[in-house]
């Protein structure tokens, strides 16, 4: 699997993942909100699978969504991350068995 992101900012803290609405890609977020959180963390942008740059068939649901994101955490070796997402059930995020294994927490949009 071959996936599109951005990885930048400060290498201090938590780095935080961003995930998009339904289709959406890592140009989609506003620069303004994305440098100004990358002043005090790792801000890291990502094309869900099958989007943009990202290889593979696109998910057709909220829960596809999360696995693919769990599957490109374990690509980057990240153990904790904090997730931010727009337009997206974040309880539903939640709810995914494989969330609490990856140590990530939820940031309500």
């Amino acid at each position: 699997m071959r996936y599109g992101y951005r990885r930048f900012g400060a290498e201090t803290g938590t780095p935080l993942l961003f995930f998009q609405h339904f289709r959406g890609g890592l140009g989609n977020w506003d620069l303004l909100v994305t440098d100004g959180l990358a002043k005090g963390r790792q801000v890291i942008l990502f094309n869900y699978v099958g989007v943009a740059n990202s290889s593979g068939e696109n998910a057709t649901t909220v829960d596809g969504m999360a696995d693919s994101g769990a599957v490109f955490l374990k690509a980057l070796g990240l153990s904790q991350v904090d997730v931010l997402g727009f337009s997206i059930e974040h309880d539903r995020w939640a709810e995914r068995s494989h969330w609490p294994a990856t140590g990530a927490s939820f940031v309500a949009e």
